[in-house]
């Protein structure tokens, strides 16, 4: 299998105009809707941004140890 062409460097100031932060999971639920194996996770990303629910496709970790984790969105 061939690898793709690496993709051209981005400006600097392009890439730090992108909003991430941190933050930390709530909660884990099954999301048997999905496509895939798939959890719900609630996760709070602060006053500024507040709790948000997100899907992940993490199913190789048990619901137990995603919580209190912290993530980047």
């Amino acid at each position: 299998m061939d690898d793709p062409a690496p993709r051209p460097d981005i400006d600097p100031e392009r890439f730090f105009e992108v909003d991430l932060r941190v933050g930390r999971i709530l909660d884990v639920r099954p999301f048997p809707e999905a496509r895939r194996p798939a959890y719900q996770l609630v996760v709070d990303f602060g006053p500024a941004v507040g709790t948000l629910e997100t899907s992940a496709q993490v199913t190789n970790y048990r619901p137990e140890e995603l919580l209190g984790r912290s993530v980047v969105g």
